[in-house]
């Protein structure tokens, strides 16, 4: 990773992270056993808090190889119980029979058409959801190559209505209303990191057979 992309250890950075940690320990009342799903960087801090919690189990995916590598060194030297798998992580969801009980989904790279996708199928079919799961998606927050065609697809007027509002309501409508909006977290650019948006979803199926 570069030294210009140092979003993994800014302050806003670590704010997504104990958003997370506190939905896991919501879960974690109701459910002792828990299955979370991350796209990990290299200081693996959240893992590693999530994993010190009883009965959390880590999955982990990194597409590019080199980084893989590089993570997997740190898991082995640090003895952190974590399964990483060097995959595309949306392949590596529709490949897996899994149930999670939260996603994060930490892209960090600019909305388009194939994310859009990908995520609207994810919560569409639900097979890798229990009956309540938080998917939280992390995406970079400035201009985006396709936006002009984000914006027409959609009818916004620009791609703040369309991060802000419109992708929102998607989700909700797409998922039949059963994933819903819980915190949208966006800050600015800075000396450590890029402006980015998080959405943190959760899913609530109106049957229990997804668990």
């Amino acid at each position: 990773m570069s030294t210009l992309y140092n979003n993994h250890d800014s302050i806003e950075k670590q704010e997504c992270r104990e958003k997370i940690i506190r939905f896991v320990e919501k879960l974690h009342e109701k459910k002792k056993n828990l299955r979370i799903l991350t796209l990990p960087s290299t200081n693996f801090y959240l893992e590693e808090v999530l994993s010190n919690i009883p009965g959390v189990v880590i999955e982990c995916v990194e597409r590019e190889k080199d980084i893989y590598e590089k993570q997997l060194k740190i898991i082995q030297g640090r003895k952190l119980n974590i399964n990483l798998k060097n995959q595309d992580i949306f392949e590596y969801i529709k490949e897996s029979n899994t149930k999670f009980d939260l996603i994060w989904l930490d892209l960090c790279g600019p909305f388009n058409k194939s994310i859009i996708s990908n995520f609207i199928s994810l919560i569409q079919t639900g097979d890798n959801l229990h009956s309540q799961s938080y998917i939280v998606l992390t995406i970079l927050g400035k201009r985006e190559q396709q936006g002009p065609d984000i914006i027409k697809f959609y009818g916004c007027k620009n791609l703040k209505e369309f991060r802000e509002s419109k992708f929102p309501k998607l989700v909700g409508e797409m998922s039949d209303n059963t994933c819903t909006l819980q915190d949208l977290y966006q800050y600015p650019s800075g000396r450590m990191h890029t402006p980015m948006i998080q959405y943190s979803f959760i899913n609530n199926f109106k049957n229990q057979l997804n668990d």
